[in-house]
């Protein structure tokens, strides 16, 4: 970078030289004059400025920054700008008038102009040596680029006069974080048509359940969720529903090199780190390869995503894998997700715990009397030695009042008296001591910096075995801020298992305790509808091994996230939008009933509301907008078909670098500011990831205020969103509340009934808004090889003529149509 001082010595060089010397032609004012400006008074580096790039058939001169900021045309001096006479200072002059008083103006400003469009560049800039003009070419406020002004720069002297205001604008810094943009005055976003949600009378509204389904729910998350944490049962639950990790999801619908390239990417190739494994889950539970990093005095760190089923490998080690070596053992589970402790502080909780839980698990009393003789039993003999020894004889009640003293002090001391406990209980008992936090992540960041720093003091003094879970961006956080500075030779990562199979086996176990072969004490007093709910989870279990499409929805749409799989199983039972009364109806008559996969793509779109809301849905709508520009309905699916298309682009992890995606959007005609907006919204709803995992929400609040990551990849969220239910009856039906429609009679159509649910009226939108989004993908002139609109819209065309089949059907049965808004669906 070049230093402002530097610069303006630069520039009277430069305008020195070129004053004595000009230039003839083109190549001679870009190579002695355009160059130089860039470089040396611009302080724009070389690698970031390719000059004629071929896109399309035509041919830029100049290209500044990486991605593209600026596109300069270059001309001769002596194709000379008519410049509108302006006042004293005056340096933005109104494009139209610039292209109306001078035609040289008007063809390059055309020229250039073009060029933004075609490639998504904001700014565009001309120059011919002593004139400069620069100008935003594709703006994102709806407002046409040639009716906006522009900076104009007349000769040697004003470039001069006003090199602060020119390197401010237009160097690499300027441009890039949009000063030019604000001294254009052409700042603000207007231009997008409002949703058609907003007409809604109560957006986002509830839709309340029936009593039926509101107690099924209840039952639902009884059995599915409730019955692991009961002490009774919690053994026999991991024993008979704990799905080992790793299998890859055989209904994963993207490559299966990225899913076992999960943790691959989670470090720099450049940075010291650790060796990340794969932990083993079967055979002797504790392996040799865990217990010997354990001898290294450090945590041992259990890495996973959430809900991969830390806690789930955590507790089927403790209650069934190593049982036995658990019994030999005395662990303490700090489940730090759970239990409060803000109040007191991280380490006050640890302390009080592990008092706690040696006492009333093991009848171990570290604060007894007989205890602490034990523990102490060497400093008792050292203070007899020392200068109050004497007393002991001649004065021994004052002796015993300073001994007190002395070992009370050394008690208060939480850290050293439970460093001290612990040996002497592991000397005693000849046990191992094994230390488990748990849930880590679940708390704020300080506080899981906090863990680890605690975590890292307990395995060095204490002498126990410490595990620790936690997310791959905590861990990240915490080994670049010093937080986890010892970081422990090896990180040890959790795969998730195969989301059908730990459903599965959820759902038997839950029918079994529904059906009483599974008899449960604390609800055999409880009042409860069970004959209902077990037909329910009969059907759910035969509709998963029916119907591979339910499979392989909850496989992808979870992204290996069992929790929130479990999660959306219980509310999809009992879900106002879905008719649960139907389905343990015809299962019940039949025994063979299945349930439609369409069923539970609307709960998860809809959830518990009435219409889509993008707050609390489990879907992203990828065709909703954040600029003016109709084009932009397909951007996100563009960039996932990107992430998602086997090619040079990608690494082996399958990750492809943010500055690539922003060229390749470029080159399609998106801004770079429409581009990191699409990557933040994705990330946020876990369509893509990152390199480092971590969202955007997580860490700012909201999707402007973090610098983006370096790469992103696909997840299988992202691929079934794309590949799967973007072009469904279903998602359409749910997106086009919540979709901006620039076309006023689409947006009419759109629009018809929307208080309505009737199959009719929400056919008519719905067929309405894809027509929409045809024309538009028309009008696009996108071309690229790996996304087609039309074509991925065939995909869906199924769902479409279900749906109208069953209006045919329905046809002529129905003796009155419901008025509308008066109805549910």
């Amino acid at each position: 970078m070049v230093d402002y001082e530097t610069a303006v010595k630069n520039l009277q060089n430069l305008v020195g030289t070129y004053t004595e010397t000009g230039c003839k032609n083109e190549a001679e004012t870009r190579f002695h004059y355009i160059d130089v400006l860039l470089t040396d008074c611009l302080g724009w580096q070389r690698p970031d400025i390719p000059v004629e790039k071929y896109l399309s058939g035509e041919r830029s001169d100049y290209e500044l920054g990486n991605p593209t900021a600026v596109i300069l045309e270059a001309k001769r001096d002596a194709v000379h700008f008519e410049i509108p006479v302006r006042k004293q200072g005056e340096l933005l002059v109104p494009i139209r008038q610039l292209m109306g008083l001078s035609d040289e103006a008007k063809d390059a400003i055309e020229q250039v102009q073009g060029y933004c469009a075609r490639r998504g560049v904001r700014y565009a800039a001309i120059c011919n040596g002593p004139q400069l003009i620069v100008f935003v070419a594709n703006r994102i406020d709806g407002k046409p680029p040639l009716d906006g002004r522009a900076l104009v720069i007349d000769g040697f002297k004003q470039l001069k006069n006003e090199f602060s205001l020119v390197f401010n604008l237009i160097s690499p810094l300027g441009a890039t974080s949009n000063k030019l943009l604000a001294y254009l005055d052409a700042n603000g976003i207007a231009g997008i048509p409002d949703k058609i949600s907003t007409r809604l009378a109560n957006h986002p509204s509830f839709r309340y359940q029936s009593a039926s389904r509101s107690s099924l729910r209840m039952v639902a998350e009884l059995l599915l969720e409730d019955i692991a944490r009961t002490e009774e049962l919690e053994e026999r639950f991991y024993r008979e529903c704990y799905c080992e990790s790793g299998p890859l999801a055989q209904d994963a619908l993207v490559s299966k090199n990225l899913l076992r390239a999960r943790y691959a990417a989670l470090f720099h190739p450049s940075e010291e780190a650790p060796a990340v494994v794969p932990v083993k889950s079967k055979g002797k539970a504790v392996t040799s390869e865990i217990l010997a990093e354990s001898l290294s005095r450090r945590p041992i760190i259990l890495l996973g995503d959430v809900g991969v089923g830390k806690t789930s490998f955590i507790k089927n080690l403790m209650l069934v894998e190593a049982q036995e070596e658990f019994k030999r053992s005395i662990y303490i589970y700090l489940d730090l997700g759970v239990n409060a402790f803000l109040d007191s502080g991280l380490e006050d909780y640890v302390r009080s715990e592990v008092e706690k839980q040696l006492y009333e698990k093991y009848k171990i009393d570290i604060g007894s009397d007989e205890f602490i003789q034990v523990a102490y039993k060497e400093d008792i003999k050292r203070f007899g030695r020392g200068i109050w020894g004497k007393l002991a004889e001649t004065n021994p009640d004052l002796f015993q009042e300073k001994l007190l003293a002395h070992i009370s002090e050394k008690i208060l001391n939480n850290e050293d008296h439970l460093r001290i406990s612990i040996k002497q209980i592991q000397k005693n008992t000849n046990k191992q001591v094994i230390i488990i936090f748990d849930n880590v992540d679940q708390r704020e960041l300080d506080v899981q910096q906090k863990a680890f720093i605690v975590s890292q003091g307990v395995a060095q003094h204490w002498g126990a075995i410490v595990f620790l879970s936690v997310r791959p961006n905590t861990f990240h956080q915490s080994k670049r801020t010093g937080a986890l500075s010892a970081y422990p030779n090896k990180v040890f990562y959790i795969m998730p298992p195969r989301p059908e199979l730990v459903l599965e086996k959820r759902l038997v176990f839950a029918l079994n305790i529904a059906e009483g072969r599974l008899p449960m004490e604390s609800i055999s007093s409880v009042s409860l509808n069970l004959e209902s709910i077990a037909i329910f989870l009969k059907a759910l279990l035969y509709s998963l091994k029916k119907n591979p499409s339910v499979a392989e929805f909850l496989s992808n749409i979870t992204g290996g996230n069992v929790r929130s799989m479990i999660d959306f199983v219980t509310k999809f039972t009992g879900s106002p939008n879905v008719d649960s009364d139907k389905i343990i109806e015809l299962y019940g008559d039949g025994g063979s009933y299945v349930i439609p996969v369409h069923e539970f793509s609307k709960a998860a779109l809809l959830g518990d509301y009435a219409n889509y809301d993008p707050n609390s849905s489990l879907a992203m709508n990828i065709f909703d907008v954040r600029f003016p520009d109709a084009r932009e309905h397909f951007l996100c699916a563009l960039i996932l078909s990107f992430l998602n298309y086997d090619g040079v682009h990608r690494n082996l992890e399958g990750f492809v670098t943010a500055i690539r995606i922003k060229q390749e959007m470029q080159s399609h005609g998106f801004g770079v500011e429409q581009t990191e907006s699409a990557l933040r919204r994705m990330t946020n709803k876990k369509l893509i990831e990152t390199t480092q995992r971590v969202t955007f929400e997580e860490t700012s609040g909201t999707e402007y205020a973090e610098d983006l990551a370096d790469a992103f990849r696909v997840t299988t969220v992202g691929a079934y969103h794309l590949v799967r239910w973007c072009t469904t009856f279903a998602y359409l039906d749910a997106m086009v509340f919540d979709t901006p429609i620039f076309d006023s009679n689409a947006n009419q159509r759109c629009g018809t009934n929307i208080e309505s649910f009737d199959i009719r009226d929400r056919y008519y939108r719905t067929t309405a808004f894809r027509d929409y989004l045809t024309q538009t993908w028309d009008a696009s002139g996108i071309t690229t090889p790996y996304f087609n609109w039309k074509t991925l819209s065939l995909s869906g065309v199924g769902t479409f003529d279900s749906v109208a089949s069953a209006i045919s059907g329905n046809r002529g049965s129905r003796q009155q149509r419901r008025p509308s808004g008066s109805g549910t669906r």
